[in-house]
């Protein structure tokens, strides 16, 4: 429900410039990859999340709160390595 309560916080839609820096096909990739770094391939989704979500007003804190509160405990860790590499990228 911390995921929910981020994306309601959010009062704009996803900025063109998120879109305009890379091609699909490039985000891709570098989603699949950093997930691959990370420790499991399955957590593109996750990187992305963090990749994009330096473009919004929300706390970095509420994003990994988020992640902590929602993911399997057994997945926390490579989700939350995941968001850092999105994030850092």
């Amino acid at each position: 429900d911390n995921m929910r309560a981020a994306v309601a916080e959010l009062k704009e839609k996803y900025p063109d410039a998120v879109f305009r820096e890379y091609d699909t096909k490039a985000i891709t990739s570098l989603g699949y990859a950093l997930a691959k770094e990370a420790g499991n391939a399955k957590c593109v989704n996750i990187v992305l999340m963090g990749r994009f979500a330096k473009y919004f007003d929300i706390p970095r804190e509420k994003w990994t709160e988020a992640i902590k509160a929602t993911v399997n405990p057994k997945f926390t860790e490579v989700n939350l390595k995941a968001f850092d590499l999105g994030y850092n990228q």
